[in-house]
């Protein structure tokens, strides 16, 4: 079964982009909050603002839809893609108005109920969930966002090679990475052998410009006690 339809990982990736670390023991410890709003953040950090014309923007591996939202204060049209059908199901009803309820679990089985909510100031009424396959996804958009994405899909090297055509002339590319290569995602045969920026460039730069490199860390609550702690490589790339 795909672990990312389960409703345990919804509940993961709803409070990863909606939870803000709220009662989570390993906030006190991470001195940059931000970690703890890093769907927000990718967005934030990585798109360059230009209200000088309408735009689209995609949103690939879109997870339970909060950089997909917020996107939506950069583009007047917005979709949101991501492959299972249970994190899509949950950004619809985000985005629909619904205070979407998911409980986390403590110390001697005590459950708190907790809620995902619209962030304000984003626009909805102009946004698209739709289930697809990040491969399958074409068009062209002024803005394309994909995040933790790479290192979970099957074939990286596809989806850096597909990224450029979904990119319209002088658009953005907003990549976000850890590089945390699994076999139970990506076979080690298509792992990179390079360091990640050199990796990302080799296969970008010919059609590409990268803007600029941040790095975004992360905290995902596995469970009362255990907490994923990464630093996403940020990139920001244009399309001449």
């Amino acid at each position: 079964m795909n672990i990312y339809e389960t409703a345990d990982s919804v509940a993961q990736y709803l409070h990863f982009h909606y939870g803000g670390g709220t009662h989570d023991k390993a906030a006190p410890f991470i001195t940059e909050h931000a970690a703890f709003n890093f769907a927000a953040q990718t967005v934030a950090r990585l798109i360059d603002p230009d209200d000088s014309r309408p735009r689209r923007a995609l949103d690939l591996g879109c997870s339970v839809g909060r950089s997909t939202l917020e996107l939506s204060r950069h583009a007047d049209s917005v979709i949101g893609s991501d492959l299972s059908a249970a994190f899509i199901d949950a950004a619809r009803r985000i985005a629909a108005g619904e205070q979407l309820s998911y409980r986390l679990t403590h110390d001697g089985g005590r459950v708190t109920e907790h809620h995902a909510r619209l962030p304000a100031g984003v626009d909805p009424g102009h946004i698209e969930f739709r289930v697809c396959d990040a491969l399958a996804e074409s068009g062209s958009y002024d803005i394309v966002h994909a995040s933790n994405l790479l290192c979970r899909v099957p074939n990286p090297d596809r989806l850096l090679e597909q990224l450029p055509d979904l990119v319209a002339p002088g658009g953005q590319l907003a990549l976000a990475t850890p590089g945390s290569w699994l076999e139970e995602f990506t076979p080690r045969a298509n792992w990179p052998d390079l360091a990640l920026l050199d990796y990302l460039e080799a296969h970008l730069t010919p059609r590409m410009k990268l803007v600029r490199t941040v790095d975004l860390p992360f905290v995902i609550r596995e469970h009362d006690r255990k907490f994923q702690l990464g630093v996403s490589l940020g990139t920001c790339w244009r399309k001449p």
